[in-house]
């Protein structure tokens, strides 16, 4: 790998559900050295790291210099929290944004959290948009997860725009492998779907 590649690194900031494992086999495949859902690493939980300040982005990044010094690509959760400290810590790097319907997405994260507490990752992102965090996911409404994934995907279209460091595409779309490969500037290759439930 590059010394370039590995100082502008990739993140897949989409939102938990999205297609994140399916990217980061991607990334994998391309031969970057790419982690999922860094909640363990080198010995340590990570997660651990930033219980009860799950709002302070900057800490939460900072938990994560190891892994982000030693990956090109990281993926899921918090990263789709704090991407625009990320933006900041490393100016040249390049942000990948998967969508899927809203009903779909509602589906899926509920059928994936259960009736447990949110752990401190998931509070990084939802702290972010829920202004009264509740405990569990069954106290959110419907209304206001789409509101999550609206907001989320609104507020990461207008902080890159004009930049030229994001690709927004829909993970439904028979172009998605390519368009990521493109976007990195490689050449295609075959994107398998991973963990993924259309409902």
């Amino acid at each position: 790998m590059t010394e370039l590649l590995r100082s502008r690194k990739v993140f897949v900031a989409s939102l938990h559900r999205c297609g994140t494992q399916s990217v980061h086999r991607l990334l994998c495949d391309l031969g970057l050295k790419s982690i999922h859902w860094p909640k363990f690493y080198d010995g340590i939980d990570l997660e651990e790291e930033i219980r009860g300040r799950e709002a302070d982005r900057w800490h939460v990044s900072y938990s994560l210099n190891k892994v982000l010094y030693e990956h090109d690509a990281v993926s899921d959760v918090p990263i789709c929290g704090i991407y625009d400290v990320l933006a900041r810590r490393f100016p040249s790097s390049q942000f990948i944004v998967l969508h899927r319907p809203a009903e779909d997405w509602i589906r899926s994260v509920r059928r994936h959290i259960g009736s447990r507490d949110f752990d401190p990752y998931e509070k990084v992102v939802y702290t972010r948009y829920l202004h009264d965090l509740p405990q569990k996911i069954s106290d959110v409404s419907d209304g206001s997860l789409k509101a999550v994934m609206e907001q989320h995907a609104a507020e990461v279209y207008e902080f890159f725009r004009g930049t030229g460091q994001l690709l927004m595409t829909d993970l439904g779309s028979p172009s998605v492998g390519r368009d990521i490969c493109e976007f990195l500037g490689r050449v295609p290759i075959p994107f398998m779907k991973v963990d993924y439930q259309p409902t």
